[in-house]
């Protein structure tokens, strides 16, 4: 049976909010750079993966009280710059 049936599942918006603040239909919304046509949404995209790999890698290795290994820290990061690099290509 499906979930359905139950009332388990939820239904999505027919809308979602963009990083850039439009309202676009849900279908036209990706976090795959290969798909995100609009400079502004990529560049929030980009922003956003950008400043988390800084904070990553300037803020959390060697801090006092820091239990992440630094190996670790530096993979958060390569996670991160790569969709960076990634969405800032056209």
């Amino acid at each position: 049976m499906p979930a359905a049936t139950f009332g388990a599942v939820g239904t999505l918006p027919a809308e979602a909010t963009t990083g850039c603040g439009l309202r676009v239909p849900r279908a036209s919304v990706s976090r795959y750079h290969e798909f995100v046509t609009c400079l502004p949404r990529r560049g929030h995209a980009r922003g956003g993966h950008r400043r988390l790999a800084d904070r990553l890698d300037h803020h959390l290795p060697g801090r006092p009280g820091t239990t992440a290994e630094r190996d670790r820290v530096g993979r958060a990061v390569a996670h991160h710059r790569d969709p960076a690099r990634r969405f800032a290509a056209p």
